[in-house]
């Protein structure tokens, strides 16, 4: 065992690398070396000495064939010849790119599958309209999805208006309340100038100090998310009344409302603040006289104070 151990070679030695610089490409050192290329030689002998298909020896063979020009002791020649025809002539109709016939036999196109006369053009064909109609969809796809993104941000940017909006005319409605009641007025101009309220109708029989529902004052109606059902009471059994205490019609929700007459609203509402009481929301000011307010308030609009 000893003996073997010592005859293999050590393929980290010094020695050994230092004998590599002296062998030649292709030239073994060792005996794994030289099977190695032993059996690479065989492959290649192999694949070399490897016999052509079968297809690939009738291709070569009608290449051949089809290379060669017709002999003049053909019977085909012999009947060409008869109707005229001479060595080097040109046959068949003028086509297009050909100034006088055919010069070389037509190509010979064989088929490799059993799929009918004309089936590859009308694959070809189907798959060229399936390939369009794909288009068309997907460009259909496209259009559609930038109308629903045109739509969502044109829904969005009315919901964020109608919010500012909203926002604007509960303010000036506030105001405009505090306003005129300074002028000892006791009803709006108009109905949905001050803040509508709701409260529960007086009743003959008596409620309990349990049951009682203190009237919602402190809310406006209209800015109020809950305030269509005040404990599950009917519109029968409350009333809407102002700040004063007096009676009030039931308004519309501003939110339900189409966002141009919510604007309406707003427009309505400041020109009524800057006319009678020269106050403007946005300024959050009253101002002394007309020439200090067109002189002082920049503009009508939220926009003119941004």
């Amino acid at each position: 065992m000893a003996s073997e151990s010592e005859s293999e070679e050590d393929y980290m030695s010094e020695t050994f690398l230092a004998s590599l610089d002296d062998v030649k490409p292709g030239v073994s050192a060792t005996r794994e070396q030289r099977r190695q290329l032993k059996l690479q030689e065989k492959r290649e002998e192999i694949r070399v000495n490897k016999p052509p298909k079968k297809a690939e020896l009738e291709k070569a063979k009608r290449d051949e064939v089809l290379a060669k020009p017709i002999s003049a002791e053909s019977k085909g020649f012999a009947l060409l010849a008869k109707m005229g025809y001479k060595p080097g002539m040109k046959l068949g109709v003028q086509k297009e790119g050909q100034s006088n016939g055919l010069e070389e036999p037509l190509s010979i196109d064989l088929k490799a599958n059993r799929a009918g006369l004309g089936h590859e053009a009308e694959e070809e064909k189907q798959k060229k309209e399936r390939v369009e109609a794909h288009m068309k969809h997907m460009k259909a796809r496209a259009a559609m999805h930038n109308v629903l993104v045109g739509d969502f941000r044109k829904r969005k940017r009315n919901q964020d208006e109608q919010k500012i909006l909203i926002a604007d005319i509960m303010k000036s409605r506030k105001a405009c309340h505090e306003l005129d009641t300074r002028n000892e007025r006791e009803l709006p101009v108009e109905d949905w100038h001050w803040p509508i309220y709701r409260e529960r109708k007086a009743t003959e029989e008596p409620v309990p100090a349990s049951a009682r529902v203190p009237p919602r004052r402190n809310v406006p109606f209209s800015d109020d998310e809950d305030d269509h059902e005040l404990h599950g009471e009917d519109d029968e059994e409350v009333s809407y009344v102002y700040a004063n205490g007096k009676p009030a019609p039931r308004e519309e929700r501003l939110r339900d409302l189409p966002l141009d007459e919510i604007d309406d609203k707003l427009q309505r509402i400041t020109k009524h603040l800057r006319d009678t009481h020269l106050y403007c929301v946005w300024c959050g000011h009253q101002y002394e006289s007309e020439f200090e307010l067109s002189d002082q308030c920049p503009g009508t609009t939220r926009g003119d104070h941004e």
